[in-house]
């Protein structure tokens, strides 16, 4: 089936009339993913890491931070590759990061920021958005939701499958 089939079934499947409009999507390409588990001693070395990130200019595309098992703290945060490789490239730098107890790190990863003028009125478009990128087989690796907006890592290679799914809910200037 092809994904336009796809696609198009979902949208009837939802019973949608209208789709929701939205402002231009933007994407960031060639990022990496860092998915932090902190214990409370990794805190000192967290804050370094950050620290770090200031001194050498390096951008932070994407943070999130929230609840882990057993009083746990889970950090995400995306970098661009190039910022990432230069850390990894000096001697020594890309040491603090191994002193975190359990990190995941993800290459090759797009964000998708999606931005709606009336997210925070209209219950549920969250629901709406996540609902299309499991139906069309997209991992998020990481999310950020407010009343505005949403943030979506995922796998480079699954950029444009994700923007259709995107696209097959919500409505963006230009869009038919």
């Amino acid at each position: 089936m092809s994904c336009g089939t796809t696609f198009d079934k979902l949208e009837k499947t939802r019973g949608m009339k209208k789709k929701l409009e939205i402002f231009p999507i933007k994407v960031q390409e060639s990022l990496i993913l860092l998915y932090i588990t902190m214990t409370e001693k990794d805190n000192e070395t967290l804050k370094r890491t950050f620290e770090l990130l200031e001194d050498n200019n390096i951008m932070i595309h994407f943070l999130t931070e929230g609840p882990s098992e057993g009083g746990n703290r889970n950090v995400s945060l995306a970098l661009h590759r190039d910022d990432f490789e230069k850390l990894t490239n000096h001697s020594g730098k890309f040491q603090l990061f191994s002193k975190i107890g359990n990190i995941r790190i993800t290459k090759e990863v797009g964000l998708i920021r999606i931005l709606g003028a009336h997210f925070d009125i209209r219950p549920g478009i969250a629901s709406i958005l996540f609902n299309a990128m499991r139906e069309s087989g997209i991992e998020i690796l990481a999310n950020s939701t407010t009343i505005t907006s949403s943030l979506i890592l995922v796998r480079e290679k699954h950029l444009d499958l994700a923007l259709r799914a995107i696209q097959s809910v919500f409505k963006s200037p230009g869009a038919e």
